[in-house]
């Protein structure tokens, strides 16, 4: 649960905490300053000793009060000075200059810097022959020392970050996403954290939003300034409006209230597109419809507004609603692609929702649980295409890499010249969802899935032997609803398997299977004429005893 805690978002950092367990301040210092080039290769024996499964050990019982809170590994720059302070006699200012010499290893430096180091140590009692042992055991460790007061300083806020997550998620997530509202990766990452924490993000809202991410009752509500181009002259616009004569009653209130210099068509139809009108209880497509008549009346209003015909009759005595045209509301598909691209994530949905018990048919894994499986191990994943990147390798084969974003997550798949020959086409479309099947694989701090095979959803049914079962209530199909479920299914030819699950309440289920004539194509806008027709919960997909993948 490290996202957002400052210095261990990285997978390297988070896999040593659960490793190390820290108990102490003490714990997480030393743990910032080994995670870099260099002492990365102490972690293990860190953990191992920290937990008592391996003996800490000094090379000279002095040192024991100088590496004790290190369990006897030097990781830090004051460590290394007062080793040639309290061995060799040094001064402080004498072991900085050792220190920074060890940094450098200049061979005429290092040789100077070991005869005074021998030296103060043979006056110490120690003899020559350790004193030489010592000096080289420090200089293993002074090139890749780290500062304590700058560790120590990173731990804090390290600490103070986890305490805030920890005990004000909502507030703290909330204000993370503000700071990171730019960077739509960052902020999809964030949404993501929230969601698995059971804390609801609300869309942004003209009527409610600020320019950041806020907390509105336990949940989190989407700035203003997260919609792409959406600059912040407009934004201070429309807060300056909702101010002074509180919230919007409709499109046309919006526009003759706000400055439509600054909050422009290109604005406007952001914030549409992004669902921050919805709380006007209109439809999307409905506002689309309006827009034109709406900044004609905002912009008449502002010309009356520059010119002092306003102050005639007061401007909050004005207020003019257009009529509400009739048109069917935007598809699912529309709607979420747009919040997508405007926000960075979808909000009122997700294109996977209506495939999720589909999809669970064949995945082992889902993506944001992918570090509990180990290197090599085999999963399965279900999804859609995000990215694509096609390249040549050295040997002049073709491979790919492309994301997978499921309900949870997304993950980068490697396509290897051998499975992309059978898929190469299904990637380069990016239309539909697909089942991965792959191992785990992990490198230079990250995972990634190496694919062995890539098939559409519909062939992953196929393989399984999946069929659509349509779940009717005997009681309501009359022979006009049978006809018109007939001419759907119809409209929708293919190779999927269809089967009628009647149900007589009280009395009897019968299951029919379709002739091949009704077997169809499940495409989106196959489940969306269904799901009108007979509700979401009576489409089901369900495998045949016998069908494996």
């Amino acid at each position: 649960d490290t996202d957002g805690i400052f210095q261990l978002e990285t997978s390297g950092l988070t896999d040593l905490m659960k490793k190390l367990k820290p108990s102490r301040f003490e714990d997480i210092i030393a743990s910032i300053a080994l995670y870099r080039p260099g002492p990365m290769a102490l972690m293990d024996d860190f953990v191992a000793r920290r937990h008592g499964r391996q003996p800490i050990t000094y090379d000279h019982p002095k040192l024991e009060p100088i590496l004790k809170d290190t369990y006897g590994i030097c990781i830090y720059q004051e460590q290394v000075m007062r080793m040639a302070s309290d061995l060799a006699g040094y001064s402080m200012g004498q072991a900085d200059i050792l220190r920074k010499a060890m940094g450098k290893k200049k061979p005429e430096v290092m040789a100077q810097q070991r005869s005074q180091f021998v030296a103060g140590c043979v006056k110490n009692g120690i003899d020559e022959k350790k004193a030489n042992e010592l000096f080289d055991m420090i200089a293993r460790f002074a090139g890749y020392a780290f500062n304590l007061s700058h560790s120590a300083a990173y731990a804090m806020v390290t600490y103070q970050t986890a305490w805030l997550k920890t005990h004000y998620p909502v507030e703290f997530l909330a204000a993370i996403l503000s700071v990171e509202k730019e960077k739509s990766e960052k902020v999809s990452r964030y949404i993501a954290e929230a969601k698995r924490k059971g804390i609801e993000i609300l869309p942004p809202d003209v009527n409610e939003s600020d320019l950041d991410f806020t907390v509105v009752g336990g949940k989190i509500r989407f700035g203003l300034g997260a919609i792409k181009n959406v600059g912040e002259s407009a934004i201070s616009s429309i807060l300056e409006a909702r101010n002074a004569r509180g919230p919007f009653t409709s499109l046309s209130d919006f526009c003759q209230r706000v400055d439509t210099g600054k909050v422009n068509r290109k604005v406007i139809e952001c914030l549409i597109r992004s669902g921050a009108f919805d709380s006007l209880k209109l439809r999307r497509a409905q506002l689309w419809e309006m827009l034109d008549s709406a900044l004609s009346r905002g912009q008449a209003r502002k010309k009356e507004r520059e010119s002092g015909q306003l102050s005639l009759f007061g401007e909050e005595q004005i207020e003019t609603h257009d009529p509400i045209p009739e048109v069917e509301e935007w598809g699912l598909t529309e709607r979420l692609t747009a919040e997508k691209e405007l926000l960075g994530f979808y909000v009122t949905g997700h294109p996977l929702d209506r495939y999720a018990e589909e999809i669970a048919l064949h995945a082992t894994a889902t993506t944001d649980a992918l570090e509990r499986h180990g290197d090599g191990e085999s999963v399965t994943l279900g999804g859609m295409i995000t990215a694509l990147k096609e390249k040549t390798t050295s040997q002049g084969k073709r491979m790919a890499f492309f994301t997978l974003e499921d309900l949870y997550g997304s993950t980068e798949i490697v396509v290897f010249s051998e499975v992309l020959e059978t898929c190469i086409e299904l990637l380069r479309e990016r239309r539909g969802i697909v089942v991965v099947t792959g191992k785990v694989q992990y490198r230079n701090e990250s995972l990634d899935i190496v694919a062995e095979r890539i098939v559409p959803l519909e062939e992953a049914h196929r393989r399984r032997n999946v069929w659509l079962h349509l779940q009717l209530d005997h009681e309501t199909m009359t022979r006009e609803r049978i006809g018109a479920l007939k001419e759907t299914l119809a409209a929708h030819p293919g190779a999927f398997p269809v089967s009628l699950h009647i149900v007589r309440p009280g009395h009897s289920e019968t299951i029919v299977r379709l002739p091949e004539r009704f077997h169809v194509t499940p495409s989106d806008a196959f489940r969306e004429e269904m799901i009108r027709f007979l509700g979401k919960q009576n489409l089901q997909f369900r495998p045949a005893e016998s069908g494996v993948w």
